[in-house]
């Protein structure tokens, strides 16, 4: 028999042998009032994890819902896996994202969630603190931020919301391609149809290891990645001139960030080549004065 599920666990995963088990278990701990779904896309795995997700499935039929891939899509350039392909067969009023090498802990995280944007209308998206597990160390990651976050203090920061944290409405951004894949981007987008809660509770882990889509890469590919999202946000918002202008401060605020942490650590070309990218859209007054006081505090550590 099926049922009408009233959030979509979208999960994305390649070659998690060693996690997928935590983070499946983590949905299945969830304690809720209502029904839920999770899609799990598998970009043709390797290592046993498709495996493990054909045996939850198995124990699972009603609620574990997998899309393997026969060809590694991400190896021929494709990106934005769940919302081409979980995203656009979802059937709940909300959505959850956690990515297969993540977990959650807390079993009554997606209730508190949900129960929130059930009362507040207003809102189209909740999430909440989290723990980093890196090296067998776990540590608390210690967002702070206001409890009401609204779209152009999210655009001056685009830090804070983690994909495992979020629950949003499942808005259809008919114009949302594979290409623009970023999170923040993804966020910011959502953050057209109302503001974020933040809940200041730690409810999941993140962990930061060799095989990360994103950890897993060098300092100088994480900024790459970063500044290449933030353009895609400056091309899509170029009409709105207020929130245009404060993307592209966001965006020269980071070049610049990226290119003193690069001069600290004595990677001088790095650091004159994210210092060239700050000046892609101009240097301004408000920069100048942030670049003294950001070069101190980096450096007084």
């Amino acid at each position: 028999m099926t049922f009408q599920p009233l959030v979509s666990i979208c999960c994305i995963t390649y070659n998690h042998v060693r996690f997928i088990h935590d983070c499946i278990e983590g949905f299945l701990i969830q304690k809720t009032s209502f029904k839920y779904e999770v899609l799990i896309h598998d970009d043709a795995s390797n290592d046993g994890t498709r495996e493990i997700i054909e045996e939850y499935k198995l124990k699972y039929p009603d609620i574990i819902f997998p899309y393997f891939q026969k060809e590694n899509q991400y190896s021929k350039g494709h990106r934005g896996f769940n919302q081409k392909y979980n995203f656009s067969r979802s059937r709940g009023k909300y959505i959850a994202l956690c990515e297969g090498d993540d977990y959650w802990t807390d079993p009554y995280k997606l209730q508190k969630q949900v129960d929130f944007l059930e009362d507040n209308n207003e809102y189209s998206l909740v999430f909440h603190d989290y723990y980093i597990l890196e090296n067998n160390n776990l540590k608390l990651r210690d967002i702070r931020l206001n409890e009401t976050i609204y779209q152009e203090d999210y655009a001056r920061v685009l830090s804070g919301v983690h994909t495992l944290t979020v629950v949003f409405r499942n808005i259809n951004l008919v114009d949302y391609n594979e290409n623009n894949y970023g999170s923040y981007y993804l966020f910011l987008r959502i953050s057209d149809y109302g503001p974020f809660k933040f809940l200041k509770e730690s409810m999941a882990v993140y962990r930061v290891h060799e095989g990360g889509v994103y950890s897993g890469n060098s300092f100088f590919e994480q900024c790459e990645m970063s500044l290449n999202n933030k353009v895609l946000m400056i091309n899509f918002y170029r009409h709105n001139k207020k929130l245009h202008s404060i993307l592209i401060n966001t965006y020269v605020r980071y070049s610049l960030n990226y290119a003193f942490q690069s001069f600290k650590s004595k990677s001088f070309k790095t650091g004159f080549y994210f210092f060239k990218k700050s000046l892609n859209y101009g240097l301004r007054i408000s920069h100048l004065f942030f670049m003294p006081n950001y070069f101190i505090k980096k450096f007084r550590k």
